[in-house]
């Protein structure tokens, strides 16, 4: 994986565009993080700690979508994240209803922050990583069997919160893959 950021980093460079990358070595380990590409990443909760790194590597924005209230929660991690110089969207998705209107501010903002290195959270990596599965079904050329795969192989590793068993989120990522957010 190391080398296809460098690879992709060369080729811009090369080409005469300078694009930086997220320094995926200096990135501190993230509860079932997943790397989409030099400016994507989703995962679970980082630690209180880990903000300071993600800056030093390179993110310059995080999207929460996890809500206040739950356990995992970071409650001063607006702070923490502006404190560390990057940017920061909170965005509470509901996990027994995840709607429409959350998806389409989450989109808003990815869309604004196409030139950006993105973390998007919540607590175990399940709601962003269908959120960003949705996002580059839409937006980018990526294989969508892949991508779902993906996105499966990461909430596979949520006991109890498996895609399979979360209708709710079978129902929505369906519906949102057919209709969007129009």
């Amino acid at each position: 994986m190391k080398h296809y950021f460098l690879s992709v980093a060369l080729a811009l460079q090369v080409s005469g565009i300078f694009v930086p990358v997220i320094a995926q070595q200096e990135i501190p380990a993230l509860r079932n993080m997943k790397v989409y590409s030099p400016n994507l990443i989703s995962s679970g909760q980082p630690d209180r700690n880990n903000f300071d790194a993600l800056a030093k590597a390179g993110v310059q924005l995080v999207i929460n979508l996890a809500p206040a209230q739950e356990r995992t929660s970071i409650k001063d991690e607006e702070q923490l994240v502006r404190g560390n110089g990057m940017e920061y969207a909170y965005i509470p998705v509901d996990w027994n209803k995840p709607d429409k209107e959350g998806f389409k501010n989450f989109m808003e903002v990815m869309d604004r922050s196409k030139n950006m290195h993105v973390l998007v959270h919540c607590s175990f990596n399940s709601r962003a990583s269908a959120f960003v599965y949705l996002y580059r079904r839409s937006a980018t050329a990526g294989s969508k069997d892949q991508d779902y795969q993906v996105m499966e192989e990461i909430w596979e590793r949520n006991r109890g919160y498996e895609l399979r068993s979360s209708p709710q989120w079978i129902s929505f990522i369906n519906e949102m893959s057919v209709s969007g957010v129009k």
